[in-house]
């Protein structure tokens, strides 16, 4: 397969520990978006602590750790660990950065402890500071190893001890460059591999509601809890806010093409054969240093459709499809169509899922085109693709690439995803019974700029053929290696679509950029040759159609949930988890420092799911029904069902009655919020 490779420089840094904490500066390196008042309203049953209120009970750190104080005065203390100098953090959350999804501690000094020893197997500053739960010392996830300390908030949303090392040198160390192109393929066997539930942490308790172990053939297994519906809101439609600026600059000389490449009928090198064209993609720092910001003339309404997100490096991104940009005359009723783009990107910055309202997102101003609201355009495109849509535009056929899958973290600072490449076939006259032609799919690595936002880059202009199956396009799964999430070791899980339900391929980490080194479970062993869309039911990780899917180990019920959407069509959000092969629940656990198997996604394939149940249903559309349904993993920080909690963001989009050039637009994009806990007898 020809590759089109675009070189970026891409290093992965490892921060340097975070600075001593004082009362005068209690809000560490976290970004202004941040600092929401509203942060600290969440529907827990713990009240956080504030200045002024002693920090004294089962859930502080005991005198021969660090003076017992207001959480105000103890923000800033030092205090010696066993073989570091620490600094005392009280009730300061940050988001993500987790190096591995959780630890029970059961104490602060045992969590301190993890901590140590992390940094005395892999280096000092690794593992730069923790939190400590203490009200959650019962749920199996208390203590939260960090990587780094960025995004902070303070005051925290439940009460939390925690500690920075104190660095004794300002180094930065460079890890590895990415794309890892000059790395050696990994090798892969035809075997199959041995699957084992990781022991215990020796120094772990016994899990009071885990306690009834039995003996299989794939080793220990350990009752779970069974997930459980127990709280479902409903937030209502996302409002959108766009940027007050644009980058101004000479507008890229449009590619002029042949009367061949202009036929109406499919022509796949007008993806293959040509270069990325410069006026599509998000700008970033780099690309926007010779040009100048200017205001916006007007404030573009959006309509778009599909809408599927995830967290990356600390920021909540929502990636839609079609997008539409809309401007209005004075007093008009009616707006006029600006510009219309295969993909678009938002941030929530409000965070107003936290507080049960609607979901307001912003659109940064790197992917604005002029100053009347035309976009660029999220995911680049060749300028075969553009050329042909400006040629043909309103005759009914283009070509989009679609991202309408959640993204798969890369580590802890990227992620990628698996773009399907559509051709469209619309009949003008009725605009009804569209086609659709699928080209394959694309690899996008997705970045954070700090001033222009999400940042796609188009790493291959074709990664899987129309001949094959779009691996990945329906989303997938990371697997972290025991380095955790800073570096790139364990493996990329895929689905793939077939007939009669979902097949799993896999990578490491490293060569996810090559299609060449992805492997196939084909119901028997991985193999280097793709299966056929008519597997075996072996072959199947699930043995039913699906339209959209989402799949995440929970580290609360100690086992894979999958949320899901099926052809149906029904407007049902459902969820199933793993249960092992005598139906009971499963304890997966993922891998962590001193035990563990960076190929516990496998478990996959050796165990059975539950019983398909309803997650939430979804009230009827004004039209048709609800649709590009997914889970956004990580939106909740600590609460977040990835990360140990409970609690979930789900998202969907549906068509409204109301024409898109009305203030209402055509299409709306909903979330909920789901508690999936378990049930106390």
């Amino acid at each position: 397969m020809s590759r089109l490779y675009l070189a970026i420089s891409l290093m992965l840094v490892a921060s340097t520990p975070l600075a001593p904490v004082t009362v005068a500066a209690k809000l560490i390196h976290a970004p202004l978006h941040l600092i929401h008042p509203e942060l600290a309203v969440r529907d827990l049953a713990a009240t956080p602590s504030t200045a002024g209120i002693p920090c004294t009970g089962t859930g502080c750190v005991s005198s021969t750790t660090t003076p017992s104080l207001p959480c105000g005065e103890a923000n800033g203390t030092e205090f010696a660990g066993t073989n570091s100098m620490w600094t005392m953090l009280c009730d300061i959350d940050f988001l993500a950065q987790d190096i591995y999804p959780f630890h029970l501690a059961k104490s602060f000094e045992n969590c301190l402890k993890y901590c140590e020893e992390y940094n005395d197997e892999h280096g000092e500053g690794r593992c730069a500071g923790f939190v400590f739960a203490p009200d959650r010392s019962n749920l199996d996830n208390d203590c939260y190893l960090k990587s780094t300390l960025d995004n902070a908030i303070y005051p925290a949303t439940l009460h939390l001890l925690g500690a920075s090392l104190l660095p004794t040198t300002a180094t930065s160390t460079v890890i590895s460059p990415l794309p890892p192109a000059t790395q050696a393929p990994t090798t892969t066997t035809s075997t199959t591999e041995s699957i084992v539930t990781p022991p215990r942490l020796p120094t772990q308790p016994a899990d009071p509601v885990a306690s009834d172990e039995s003996t299989s053939e794939q080793g220990p297994v350990v009752q779970g809890k069974v997930p459980t519906v127990t709280k479902s809101t409903y937030l209502g439609t996302s409002v959108d806010e766009v940027a007050s600026e644009y980058v101004s600059h000479a507008p890229a000389k449009p590619q002029q093409l042949s009367g061949a490449m202009l036929e109406v009928a499919i022509n796949v090198d007008l993806i293959t054969g040509y270069p990325l064209a410069p006026d599509t993609g998000t700008w970033t720092g780099d690309d926007a240093s010779t040009h100048h910001l200017a205001t916006m003339s007007v404030t573009p309404r959006l309509a778009r459709d599909g809408g599927r997100g995830g967290n990356i490096n600390g920021t909540n991104v929502f990636i839609f499809c079609d997008t539409s940009t809309y401007g209005k005359d004075k007093d008009a009723v009616l707006g006029y169509l600006n510009g219309f783009v295969s993909s678009s990107v938002a941030v929530d910055e409000s965070m107003n899922a936290l507080v049960n309202r609607p979901l307001s997102l912003t659109n940064s101003l790197g992917q604005w085109q002029d100053d009347v609201g035309r976009m660029r355009g999220w995911v680049p495109m060749t300028t075969g693709e553009a050329a042909f849509n400006t040629a043909i535009s309103g005759q009914g056929y283009r070509y989009a690439v679609w991202p309408n899958s959640s993204p798969i973290p890369l580590n802890s600072t990227h992620a990628i995803i698996y773009a399907p490449l559509v051709y469209l076939e619309v009949d003008m006259q009725d605009q009804s019974s569209p086609r659709y032609t699928s080209l394959g799919n694309t690899l996008l690595l997705i970045s954070i700029d700090p001033v222009y936002g999400p940042h796609a880059d188009r790493l291959h202009n074709q990664f899987f053929t129309q001949n094959e199956i779009n691996w990945g396009s329906l989303g997938g799964i990371r697997a972290w290696g025991s380095n955790g999430q800073d570096a790139l070791d364990g493996d990329i899980y895929v689905f793939g679509q077939a007939d009669n339900g979902i097949l799993l391929g896999k990578v490491a980490a490293p060569n996810y950029d090559d299609c060449d080194q992805y492997v196939y479970w084909d119901g028997e062993s991985w193999s280097s040759e793709m299966p056929p869309t008519t597997s075996s039911s072996n072959a199947l990780i699930i043995d039913q159609p699906i339209m959209n899917m989402d799949l995440i180990y929970s580290p609360a019920h100690k086992t894979f949930i999958m949320i899901y959407l099926t052809p149906e069509a029904d407007n049902t959000f459902y969820y199933r988890y793993l249960v092992g092969k005598d139906n009971s629940t499963l304890a997966i656990i993922p891998p962590y420092d001193g035990g563990g198997d960076e190929h516990y996604v496998e478990n996959l394939l050796t165990n059975t799911w539950s019983e398909q149940q309803v997650l939430f249903t979804v009230r009827a559309p004004a039209r048709g029904y609800a649709y590009a349904g997914g889970m956004h993993a990580g939106y909740f920080g600590i609460d977040d069902i990835a990360n140990g909690g409970t609690k979930m963001l789900c998202t969907w989009t549906e068509h409204t009655e109301v024409d898109p050039e009305k203030p209402d637009s055509g299409y709306a994009h909903k979330s909920q919020v789901i508690e999936l806990s378990w049930l106390v007898d």
